[in-house]
């Protein structure tokens, strides 16, 4: 029986600088939950690996207005049944249950907010599993993978009065006052539009922090309350004291791409049982690395810009796993792009 990864969908209230734009990566999303109910017969589990939803990607002001309800009716074509597609069917059609582990950039969505949409639309009885941090099962562990990011892993110091929102909620939407500055700037209508859209990177934080205009950045939080960026670090005294300390984590976190981690998570076990397959995603880059009898993979992203994915910098991925008695076949499949087809990019046996 297989088990479907996927992560990094970052599906938001598609906001000019949210990563998802429907109008863009709906029918690629769509391609990838018909295969699996096309396939529905031999999948055991679907895993939702982190950032379903995305609650960090919007400007400092105004207030955020996202929240699950918001977000869903936003996008209405892949949360509620249809013909071509879809969350409700796609968990109706598994052998198994559809699983949701939280990531960074919704690490603030209730659970149960998600099943009181979910399960009334489910013509099974079904409901979402949900689980904050490890999806673990017959050999194959998987998590989203902050909490090895210093800047993104739920916040528990003494002084954040917004944790467990972490520093790298405020560098998202930094970001996205750096993304709406950009389209202005190009006459362009939203991020898909964009080169280096869900592709952090720490050149582009060191000219953010010393554009003239980011001095003056003021956030209103969800709560209604607001907070300058000048006092933003002040909720962070154990880990940064300058924005030029945020831009040297965000340079480590990111040169360390998680792999090490998934090397180690290879060596180790979950509830007694050796892990043979770890997956992960966060850095929305697929990747696969076999060590001895396991492997390790990243299931990659689901909404990288036009730009990027016309010139194969970035792809749309998500992982599957196929296990029988003997061994575990690992895929990671990408969807193409125009045409959504779904092949084989990368594979191997354990």
């Amino acid at each position: 029986m297989k088990t479907i990864f996927i992560s990094d969908t970052h599906i938001g209230q598609n906001t000019p600088e949210n990563w998802y734009q429907k109008s863009v990566h709906e029918k690629y999303l769509k391609a990838i939950l018909q295969y699996v109910q096309s396939n529905a017969e031999d999948i055991q589990d679907v895993v939702i690996l982190g950032d379903w939803f995305d609650l960090w990607m919007y400007t400092p002001q105004p207030q955020i207005s996202a929240t699950l309800n918001n977000i869903i009716n936003n996008n209405l074509n892949v949360f509620t049944k249809q013909s071509d597609g879809d969350f409700i069917t796609c968990m109706d059609s598994i052998q198994g249950n559809l699983y949701y582990v939280h990531g960074n950039h919704d690490m603030n969505i209730d659970f149960n907010q998600v099943n009181k949409y979910f399960a009334p639309l489910s013509s099974k009885n079904k409901q979402v599993i949900c689980t904050d941090r490890i999806y673990g099962k017959n050999g194959i562990y998987a998590e989203h993978g902050h909490y090895y990011d210093t800047l993104c892993k739920p916040y528990s110091g003494k002084t954040d009065k917004y944790k467990p929102l972490p520093i790298g909620y405020f560098i998202s939407r930094i970001a996205a006052w750096w993304c709406e500055k950009q389209l202005k700037k190009a006459g362009k209508s939203n991020s898909s539009e964009l080169q280096n859209q869900g592709n952090p990177s720490a050149n582009d934080f060191w000219t953010i922090i010393f554009d003239n205009d980011f001095y003056k950045i003021v956030f209103t939080m969800p709560d209604g309350t607001s907070i300058k960026r000048s006092d933003v670090l002040n909720l962070y005294p154990d880990l940064v004291t300058s924005w030029e300390d945020v831009t040297k984590l965000l340079t480590v976190d990111l040169n360390n791409c998680l792999d090490n981690y998934g090397a180690n998570l290879c060596n180790d076990s979950y509830n007694g049982v050796k892990n043979k397959v770890v997956v992960m995603g966060h850095t929305h880059v697929p990747t696969m690395q076999q060590h001895l009898n396991s492997v390790y993979v990243n299931s990659g992203f689901m909404c990288p810009a036009v730009p990027d994915v016309s010139d194969g910098n970035m792809m749309m991925t998500f992982v599957e796993v196929d296990q029988n008695s003997s061994s575990y076949t690992v895929t990671i499949k990408k969807v193409n792009y125009p045409d959504t087809s779904i092949i084989n990019y990368n594979q191997c046996i354990v």
